[in-house]
């Protein structure tokens, strides 16, 4: 019984119908189709997600909804018609569709920022109003979560 135990802990674990180097491998793919490195991709959507291809999130700023972020990226579906010309819930929420969305925007943000990473993932976290004129990051808890990420931790 106990090696049986031992056993299924060692088989991958599924992530709503995906392993995760199943989902790894899809942001992989995507990442380098757009020119962006696939590791920073992989950090924002552990930030984002936890790598939860199914993660629903409604938003409220000063105490009004603006909108639910979906998917392994937490991309808003205003996003994702403005970007990525996606406009149902049910789009969004595919894998590939999501992966390609916000791949897409990530990439627009660092292209916005001439390449600084930190700035470009705090604007696709909340906008590029979070930067301040002067260029300075103010969102730290959030920067910092995701450079751990990216720095190696697991997933």
């Amino acid at each position: 019984m106990n090696k049986l135990i031992i056993l299924l802990l060692l088989i991958p674990t599924p992530c709503h119908g995906f392993t995760r180097a199943e989902i790894r491998q899809k942001i992989k793919t995507e990442a380098i189709r757009q020119g962006v490195d696939y590791q920073v991709m992989v950090a924002l959507a552990k930030t984002e997600s936890s790598l939860n291809p199914m993660a629903r999130n409604k938003e409220y700023r000063n105490g009004k909804y603006i909108g639910e972020s979906l998917g392994l990226f937490q991309v808003r579906r205003i996003t994702a018609k403005e970007h990525c010309g996606i406009t149902t819930t049910k789009d969004l929420m595919q894998i590939d569709n999501n992966i390609r969305c916000g791949t897409t925007y990530f990439n627009r943000q660092l292209n916005r920022y001439n390449g600084n990473i930190s700035h470009a993932v705090l604007a696709y976290n909340r906008g590029s109003l979070i930067l301040k004129k002067n260029g300075k990051a103010v969102n730290y808890d959030y920067l910092v979560k995701f450079h751990k990420h990216l720095m190696g931790g697991r997933w």
